[in-house]
């Protein structure tokens, strides 16, 4: 669906993209609060808490949901399919 519908070449793409992005995900041991130190604000970011400190392999699973929806928010056809 993510590569459009009918499009062999959009589904080999979007599954490349989702096993590499999902590949990277469980990889990754980051959080929000590791992204706001980038700005001196860690310490705010982990006072908050949530979702804040939850980090990016604990919720891998639920990347390629993620990367479906962004693409198809951007392109509703999906990655390859013709525009109307």
């Amino acid at each position: 669906m993510a590569g459009g519908l009918g499009s062999v070449k959009g589904a080999f793409v979007a599954s490349i993209l989702i096993g590499l992005i999902s590949s990277f995900a469980v990889g990754v041991d980051a959080s929000l609060a590791d992204l706001a130190g980038v700005f001196g604000l860690r310490k705010q970011a982990e006072a908050l808490g949530g979702i804040m400190v939850l980090s990016l392999s604990s919720v891998a699973a639920s990347v390629p949901i993620v990367v479906m929806l962004i693409v198809l928010l951007v392109r509703p056809a999906g990655l390859m399919g013709e525009r109307q």
